[in-house]
């Protein structure tokens, strides 16, 4: 089998993410063909053993993985397999996530879950590693000049409150991690989180902010909810210091949109469109899971700040009807 360009491009992108869905691989290299096509070529390379099928999701879609013939020609040696079937879903939309990130600038340089843990286990003893707060991703920007360690968390369900007071308190420990960004299901998930957090989390020392995940997904320019500076905000006006977070203002609209079923021989159901990322080869992780400067990113706008004049933060936070206009 002859690779072609769009092969090689794909199975870079399998290295890079870990795994796709169909929708995504055909969102981002067989929109000018048909679905045939791209659905028979898939096939032709899973035959090859350059790509294979990971566990689908939930509603029949596949999801692929780099085969030992792809993992072969990008000189892969790690044994990681994306087959998780109670993570799959998770898996899948941390990468359209992502994917939205790299539209805008950002996260080119993202450090996946897996290798957080692994640095974690070659640091410590296995208790300890095993009981330690990972990300989903952590992703380091320049924020005024300053580089900024940003620990993404994607919320499929809300876990329950001593769970999330555990994970604020490991947070709090954390010296590696100047920003935490939760992308939740809806406004109820993120009043509750933060209620969580309050007690146990320092929000002078590291900052919070929060996005909805269906609407980051599907608006052009999405959302933010920064905590510090309590209003919903474009993700154009936080202070990341990217040259081309501008230009994606005029950015069409990407992210989940579900269209006709397609079957065609490989289980797909829906088809979740996600936006195409700046690069297909990741960038070199610049600072490592070393401690950064410890002075705060600033963010855009004036901030009020968490607590009001009265002390009851979050009796402020829960009434602003900025809350709802996400």
């Amino acid at each position: 089998m002859i690779l072609q360009p769009r092969d090689l491009a794909l199975l870079e992108s399998l290295k890079k993410y870990g795994v796709l869905s169909t929708p995504q691989i055909i969102h981002l290299y067989f929109q000018s063909i048909t679905k045939t096509t791209a659905l028979r070529r898939l096939r032709n390379l899973e035959s090859e053993h350059f790509i294979r099928r990971a566990v689908p999701l939930e509603d029949g879609t596949n999801t692929w993985t780099l085969g030992f013939k792809g993992k072969h020609n990008l000189a892969i040696e790690d044994r990681l397999q994306f087959s998780n079937r109670n993570t799959i879903k998770h898996d899948v939309l941390v990468n359209s996530l992502r994917m939205k990130l790299e539209t805008f600038g950002l996260g080119t340089n993202w450090i996946p879950e897996y290798h957080i843990k692994a640095e974690a286990f070659r640091n410590y003893r296995y208790k300890q590693a095993k009981d330690r707060v990972i990300p989903d991703g952590l992703i380091i920007e320049p924020m005024s000049g300053k580089e900024t360690n940003v620990a993404i968390e994607v919320e499929l369900t809300r876990k329950s409150e001593v769970r999330y007071k555990r994970i604020f308190r490991e947070y709090k420990d954390l010296l590696q991690y100047d920003l935490i960004w939760y992308f939740v299901s809806d406004t109820k998930d993120l009043k509750k989180i933060y209620e969580y957090a309050q007690d146990t989390f320092m929000f002078d020392e590291t900052k919070l902010f929060f996005s909805i995940t269906s609407k980051f997904l599907e608006d052009p320019i999405p959302k933010v909810f920064p905590i510090q500076q309590p209003e919903w905000i474009p993700i154009t006006q936080i202070k990341f210091d990217v040259f081309n977070i501008k230009d994606a203002a005029q950015a069409p609209a990407q992210g989940v949109s579900t269209q006709e079923a397609h079957k065609e021989g490989l289980g797909e159901t829906t088809k979740s469109a996600v936006s195409e990322p700046n690069s297909l080869i990741p960038a070199p992780l610049r600072g490592g899971l070393s401690t950064p400067d410890p002075s705060p990113p600033t963010y855009g706008g004036k901030g009020s700040g968490v607590e009001n004049q009265d002390g009851d933060g979050m009796s402020e936070f829960s009434n602003n009807s900025n809350l709802k206009n996400c």
